[in-house]
């Protein structure tokens, strides 16, 4: 029997790669118990290598296993602090290929090992983790397609900064390309077949956590996100939606994290905020469907910012000044269902213009006088259902239950022809209203006032 032990033999006639072994025996270790840590420990210094080198791999470890920290990391990260690199050894191409032909191992452990570097080195793993999704065995595809939604899920959510950007890790040799994961994962879902399926799955997840993130983000900076009222079509309604106003306090390029926001798809952007840099990035929301501007100016380059969007099929321009030459350039927007033009002061001529280009397209001219009841559209009368606090109405002492049956010489049969009269005046219009309370006719008087 040979009765020679590890320590006698020489740390010289080592290779490398046994050490790198040894070392990765340790790191593993460290999550024993104490007695099989001190027996990996006395190991390690038969094999020559230096105790502080494990210690310094379970600090790692403990870093990124702990649980709190990663919840945060994924959350919050916006810099490749994922980067891990063995003693003395940058990770090579070699490596890399190694890891992912061991995806494929018959061995559990060394498989998990395999994921686990993967994870660990990120967007260097990113483009091998691609051509491996090309397998067509599903359990080799599933592995690298989760590797990758991990890696998405912690890289930077600033989707300009997504492109192969190069960022500095902290140490001069230690530079890492980041390569998109999340660019992976749609470049493999369009390709089709079970592998899009797989993907699929992963894009969703990725959409979830980057779209937590981008709300905690977007709401230190002023952007409101949730249920507000909103005037959609004359009417007061609660809304689910976004709005960028006058709290809104950071860069426009803050605004990119948008991009993320999937939940939503109703957007409103008003006073100062309604720029082109705002804009661009408001479209880019991607389930945006409504889009309000209220209460500011707007230039051509901001109207051609709207191009970027879409599915968009409502817009509305809320007490924001067109002139003719706007009006042609919104007639070139895409706009699925309706364009609302109210309060813009636009030229008539130019209005019916665009009605002529777009026949399809419900367009809406309003002179922007608001005022500020909600009437039951489904009675053969204008009978009031709520009144808007405060308002004009409210002013002029109109209740719930009253029955509008005329403003100025015009009769009023429905909720339509209410509106149809309040749409031919500008706020501070003062109108006469004939209704009926408790089978009573009464009149009063209302100075319109502008939509919320």
């Amino acid at each position: 029997m040979n009765t020679t032990s590890y320590h006698h033999r020489k740390p010289a006639s080592m290779t490398s790669e046994q050490q790198l072994q040894g070392f990765d025996a340790l790191r593993g270790s460290c999550w024993s118990t104490p007695k099989v840590t001190l027996l990996a420990v006395v190991l390690m210094v038969s094999l020559g290598l230096m105790v502080s080198v494990g210690r310094q791999a379970c600090s790692q470890d403990l870093v990124l296993k702990d649980s709190a920290t990663a919840s945060m990391a994924r959350e919050l990260d916006l810099s490749p602090k994922s980067v891990v690199k063995r003693p003395n050894r940058t990770v090579s191409d070699a490596d890399v290929a190694r890891w992912i032909d061991s995806l494929s191992s018959g061995s559990y452990s060394q498989r998990k090992r395999a994921e686990e570097q993967l994870r660990a080195i990120g967007g260097l793993a990113v483009t091998a983790l691609l051509t491996a999704s090309q397998s067509g065995e599903l359990e080799l595809v599933d592995r690298a397609v989760g590797i990758l939604q991990e890696i998405a899920s912690r890289q930077t959510i600033l989707p300009t900064e997504l492109q192969g950007a190069v960022a500095d890790t902290g140490h001069s040799d230690s530079v890492e390309i980041r390569q998109d994961a999340w660019q992976a994962l749609l470049a493999i879902r369009a390709r089709g077949g079970f592998q899009a399926r797989q993907a699929a799955g992963a894009i969703d997840e990725v959409m979830q956590i980057r779209g937590i993130a981008a709300r905690s983000q977007l709401a230190d900076v002023g952007v409101f996100i949730g249920e507000t009222q909103h005037v959609i079509r004359a009417t007061m309604e609660h809304q689910q939606m976004v709005r960028v106003d006058e709290e809104f306090r950071g860069p426009d390029e803050t605004l990119q994290l948008l991009a993320w926001v999937a939940d939503q798809d109703t957007a409103q952007v008003s006073g100062a905020s309604i720029r082109e840099g705002v804009l661009r990035s408001v479209v880019s929301m991607p389930n945006l469907k409504r889009l309000s501007l209220t209460n500011g100016e707007v230039d051509l380059a901001t109207i051609r910012a709207i191009r970027g969007a879409k599915s968009l099929r409502h817009l509305e321009f809320r007490y924001v000044t067109l002139s003719g030459e706007m009006v042609d350039e919104i007639a070139g927007l895409p706009i699925g269902v309706s364009l609302t033009l109210n309060g813009t002061a636009s030229p008539l001529e130019r209005v019916e213009t665009l009605r002529e280009k777009r026949p399809s397209l419900q367009v809406d001219f309003k002179q922007g006088g608001f005022l500020g009841v909600r009437c039951l559209d489904s009675f053969n009368a204008c009978l009031i259902n709520d009144v808007v606090s405060p308002s004009a109405a409210q002013k002029a002492g109109l209740l719930p239950n009253d029955v509008i049956t005329g403003v100025d010489d015009k009769p009023v049969a429905r909720f339509a022809d209410l509106q149809q009269a309040i749409n031919q005046h500008v706020p501070g219009d003062r109108i006469h209203i004939r209704f009926e309370r408790n089978g009573e006719v009464m009149q009063t008087t209302a100075v319109l006032g502008k939509s919320p």
